[in-house]
């Protein structure tokens, strides 16, 4: 599996924020720039001549893009938290000293989870975020494809 750096991490959050944002799904076809080739007509380049691929997710990004499976579980937990608290100070229209306050953390720190900084948070730190909102944190554990060990 590829390393990525913290800033990598970062950015997967990001997409994984927009993505999370998109209500209806649309595909975008991206076709090669550079210098055309005179001999070609236009009808090569036509974009509904190309067929996009599609891979199916597992329902986690990190899991879809190399991560071992306890990292990616724990980066999961975290993304969807941190979306959680970005949600709740977006629509209350809180400032960063606002959040600050009711969160009980410093204004840096709600400046490192509104710039998606998921490396710097813990699940624990988190969840008592999250709860300073109100809300409630609940913990689903799927053991369908729990592994059994024999005697």
């Amino acid at each position: 599996m590829e390393k990525f750096c913290n800033y990598c991490l970062r950015c997967i959050l990001s997409v994984f924020i927009t993505l999370e944002r998109i209500s209806t799904r649309t595909t975008s076809v991206i076709l090669p720039r550079g210098k055309m080739d005179k001999q070609r007509t236009d009808s090569e380049f036509d974009s509904t001549n190309i067929e996009p691929e599609y891979t199916k997710s597992s329902g986690n990004v990190f899991k879809d893009l190399g991560f071992e499976d306890d990292k990616a579980e724990n980066l999961k937990i975290r993304a969807d938290l941190m979306i959680s608290l970005r949600r709740f100070i977006k629509e209350n229209g809180l400032t960063q000293e606002e959040a600050a306050d009711l969160f009980g953390v410093s204004q840096p720190r709600i400046s490192d989870l509104v710039n998606c900084k998921i490396e710097k948070f813990s699940i624990d730190t988190l969840v008592n975020m999250i709860t300073k909102t109100g809300a409630e944190v609940d913990l689903k554990v799927d053991t369908s494809r729990q592994k059994r060990l024999t005697a």
